[in-house]
């Protein structure tokens, strides 16, 4: 694993594209990328990349709890917006969760880009409609089912 990890080019990767800088409690950690995070931005970027159709490019990342949820998807913004081919890509994460949702925005807000914050379905559809390529949140909260358990 260290062997593909130090690889040069795997190396450069981590060191440009998969660190991030979080401020906690007075001090600033740096994190990088662990395996799993690295390896589904690049299936995601290669997708994107090789996809036929709209269907071939899309799909979805599961993601566990405390599976780093919030910076894979930072560092997947980060690496797209520095390919030639996918920095003009709308980039729109749509969260199910409040908490999720204001960390994913403060983790984005310490990156270079345009965010943009939905308030509604309407403020979305509003911001899916200008032809710009920046980054757009939602957080749509699952509603409680009251006979579950």
């Amino acid at each position: 694993m260290i062997a593909g990890m130090l690889s040069k080019n795997n190396f450069l990767d981590l060191i440009r594209n998969f660190i991030v800088f979080e401020p906690v409690e007075g001090r600033v950690i740096k994190k990088l990328a662990r395996y799993q995070p690295f390896r589904s931005v690049h299936k995601t970027i290669q997708r994107l990349k090789t996809g036929q159709d709209r269907k071939q490019k899309g799909g979805v990342i599961w993601h566990t709890q405390g599976s780093g949820k919030s910076l894979s998807m930072v560092f997947l913004a980060i690496k797209s917006r520095r390919d030639a081919d996918l920095r003009d890509y709308k980039l729109v994460f749509i969260t199910d969760r409040r908490q999720l949702h204001q960390q994913l925005t403060a983790t984005f807000g310490r990156t270079k880009g345009d965010i943009r914050d939905a308030k509604s379905i309407k403020h979305l559809n509003t911001l899916l409609q200008t032809d710009t390529p920046d980054l757009t949140t939602k957080t749509q909260p699952v509603e409680k089912d009251h006979h579950s358990l």
